[in-house]
């Protein structure tokens, strides 16, 4: 038994990873229905593993961008900053409500969240190209 939750938790780990790394956020939303479905967890017990479990995964992401050079500062501080302040009364919440409704509220969050990507990704290409090329993410040196 012990062994098929380590190893179900590992094939969880691992897909939050391979998402973290090759969108760089996306693993953050998929932890928590990975772990409700997976490990058959209640959402007010998935919640606290999946923010330290994208916590650290984004801290070594963070590191590698610092290396590089990549990284805003005051919009990283100010991100963790409200995070850190809301994260508590979120979790405070989820241990109070039942399980039903959070599930319905994080469906419709992640509803949301796969609407506005698919509205992103279905714009017609010549829009696309005819918009001016900015990054995302303007270095100042």
């Amino acid at each position: 038994m012990i062994d098929t939750v380590l190893a179900v938790s590992a094939a969880l780990g691992a897909c939050v990873g391979l998402i973290l790394g090759l969108t760089g956020a996306g693993g953050a939303i998929m932890a928590v229905p990975l772990l409700v479905f997976g490990l058959h967890l209640e959402v007010s017990q998935a919640a606290p593993i999946a923010l330290l479990a994208v916590g650290l995964s984004a801290a070594l992401g963070a590191v590698l961008g610092l290396r590089k050079g990549q990284v805003r500062y005051r919009a990283a501080g100010f991100m963790a900053a409200t995070g850190i302040l809301v994260s508590p009364l979120g979790l405070w919440a989820a241990r109070r409500l039942p399980n039903a409704p959070l599930a319905i509220i994080f469906a419709g969050v992640l509803g949301m969240v796969a609407w506005r990507m698919w509205n992103q990704g279905a714009k017609p290409a010549a829009a696309a190209q005819a918009a001016p090329r900015t990054p995302p993410c303007q270095l100042n040196a």
